[in-house]
């Protein structure tokens, strides 16, 4: 029975309840410290928004078809809520219908290419990496 019941070791650490290295401690105030002093209530939410929608305009370039002088339709298989905060931009028509596709404004297809080209466009390398 007794080499059911060895004790783990950890390499170094004694594990007591309660036990908090004064390094780890001051790290961890430090830390919380710059954190608040830094906080903006959502800002790294709406960043990521932000970047969601850009990325979504961006693959919508690839699947837009019939284009005219008054925008182009692009198939709206992406998030709905993402769609729904492009329409509030007025990138794209009101999504929220039976159509499998969406109409992209003029302005939105301007903008979807620009950020197609930002996002995953071919960068050329420089003279000096040659």
């Amino acid at each position: 029975m007794r080499h059911l019941r060895r004790r783990r070791r950890t390499r170094g650490i004694r594990r007591v309840s309660g036990f908090c290295p004064a390094s780890v401690r001051w790290l961890s105030e430090s830390r919380s410290a710059t954190l608040a002093a830094n906080y903006k209530p959502g800002a790294r939410w709406n960043t990521t928004k932000t970047k969601v929608d850009e990325m979504v305009l961006a693959l919508l370039s690839l699947t837009m078809f019939e284009e005219d002088q008054d925008g182009a339709r692009a198939w709206k298989g992406y998030d709905w809520v993402a769609m729904d905060r492009l329409h509030a931009k007025g990138y794209v028509s009101d999504p929220k219908s039976k159509a499998k596709s969406v109409v992209v404004t003029v302005k939105g297809v301007q903008r979807s290419r620009e950020l197609f080209e930002k996002h995953f466009g071919k960068k050329e390398p420089d003279a000096r990496q040659r």
